[in-house]
């Protein structure tokens, strides 16, 4: 090996190490308490709270906050999104799922796949529950993250992952490149298809025993 390609090779490592570290979320608090997942999410739509703005280029962004919401689950499956203006608020959507779809045995049994905002599953007959179960107990959740710390958890997060998410249900309303833009949350478990996706302004994220804020 020629001593160039020594040193690209070790500029492309610490460049790695570097780009790890700026991205690397910090703890900003404790929590001993277990991450329960066999509960569905907890949703409060008795709420008062001002909309949100978030600044663009080319336009603004308005989070219209419709209920405080909770969710303890496991990351199905993760993907990170980067066109148009809904890839600079919303930059991944994670599938999450609680209940049953919690057991490590079923990771054989269930397929599931992202694309365009949206997800998709293929299950063996052998995961023994009713078809219905799965999409009443999994969720994809377009993820608004309101710090630059948590936009880095997202980042981090591996699928898999054990997570309890907190913040708000929003709808969205602005303007990009002088065109109005909207996008509305699903308010319930049970729907499917096209307007079904949770959008999560998220305020907290638990896993394990640190939280991220």
């Amino acid at each position: 090996m020629n001593k160039q390609l020594i040193i690209f090779v070790l500029l492309v490592i610490i460049a790695g190490f570097v780009y790890y570290y700026v991205n690397k979320p910090a703890p900003t608090g404790s929590s001993y308490s277990d991450i329960v997942t066999w509960s569905d999410p907890i949703q409060n739509n008795d709420i008062s709270i001002a909309d949100i703005n978030i600044p663009i280029n080319n336009g603004y962004i308005n989070l219209i906050p419709r209920a405080k919401y909770r969710i303890a689950a496991k990351v199905l499956s993760k993907l990170k999104y980067k066109g148009g203006w809904a890839g600079k608020i919303s930059p991944y959507d994670l599938v999450l799922g609680w209940g049953d779809l919690v057991k490590p045995e079923l990771k054989k049994s269930i397929n599931y796949s992202q694309m365009g905002r949206f997800y998709t599953y293929r299950y063996n007959y052998d995961a023994q529950f009713d078809e219905k179960y799965i999409p009443t107990h999994s969720a994809n959740c377009h993820m608004i993250p309101a710090t630059s710390n948590l936009r880095k958890t997202l980042y981090s997060l591996k699928k898999n992952t054990i997570v309890e998410i907190e913040g708000f249900l929003v709808d969205v309303q602005g303007e990009y490149k002088r065109r109005k833009v909207y996008w509305n949350t699903s308010l319930t478990r049970t729907d499917t298809g096209n307007g079904s996706c949770e959008i999560i302004y998220v305020k907290k994220i638990k896993i394990g025993y640190k939280t991220y804020e």
